[in-house]
């Protein structure tokens, strides 16, 4: 019996040593593939600005006039 109950207690030692493995890897792995929502929302409205400003001097180069088809 002390013997079944020695293999019985490395058994559960080792599950709970896998199970807090398991649980500090979900931890990282978590950590390391979420986004901060504020952060990605503040870089889609940088990115938005720079690209209207962009159109912007893109067709104030690209305008034209009457006096270019007259000329």
């Amino acid at each position: 019996r002390s013997e079944q109950g020695g293999r019985v207690n490395r058994l559960e030692l080792a599950t709970n040593r896998l199970e807090t493995l398991e649980i500090d890897t979900k931890s990282l792995k978590s950590a390391k593939e979420d986004v901060d929502l504020a952060e990605a929302i503040s870089n889609l409205a940088y990115m938005q600005n720079i690209y209207q400003a962009a159109l912007g001097v893109g067709s104030r180069i690209i305008q034209t006039s009457l006096l270019d088809y007259l000329s």
